[in-house]
């Protein structure tokens, strides 16, 4: 597990980078949190394979506090060992990046620090009202709101497809810089 308290800005890239390399079976989606406001989460989506540049930028529900959700209005929680990642179809998003901790009868069950989610999928969209609970992911981020555009959904997609198929385990990895 990452420890976090080794987590800043100014060590981030050390700890992340010792992290990975003592897990070399695993691929990671590091997503990390900087920007908390009333109605989003907006951060930066890194790859282990290239941590010196963003991969994307990341759009999440607000953070509530630990073991509180509101249904497709809450960001998923921090987690510094990371969620499980698979490709799989969705009715809405087509193929998709999917996030969980387990599978019961077929459903992605994303469960962590006293909440439960369902089929979290990392899709594309602009503001938190796309979000329905799930990270979006995208190319731009707006400075002057909490938007973002031009989906990267295909892009995640492909990674984690290719990553998959190398034989690599994949992970989602949480981290909140506040």
């Amino acid at each position: 597990m990452l420890d976090k308290s080794k987590i800043n800005k100014a060590t981030i890239w050390a700890a992340l980078s010792a992290f990975i390399a003592s897990n070399k079976d695993t691929k990671y989606f590091i997503c990390i949190r900087d920007d908390f406001n009333e109605n989003s989460t907006l951060g930066k989506l890194y790859l282990s394979d290239n941590l010196k540049e963003m991969f994307c930028y990341t759009l999440e529900d607000q953070m509530r506090p630990k073991g509180e959700k509101i249904h497709g209005e809450t960001a998923i929680p921090e987690n510094l060992t990371g969620y499980d990642v698979d490709v799989a179809k969705s009715p809405k998003f087509g193929e998709v990046v999917t996030l969980y901790t387990s599978i019961e009868n077929g459903v992605y069950k994303l469960e962590y620090n006293g909440v439960s989610f369902d089929y979290i999928r990392v899709h594309g969209g602009n503001d938190e009202s796309d979000t329905e609970g799930c990270p979006l992911v995208a190319r731009y981020r707006s400075t002057e709101r909490e938007r973002i555009q031009g989906s990267m959904k295909n892009e995640v997609k492909d990674v984690a497809k290719n990553w998959i198929s190398e034989g690599f385990f994949v992970k989602w990895l949480v981290i909140n810089l506040k």
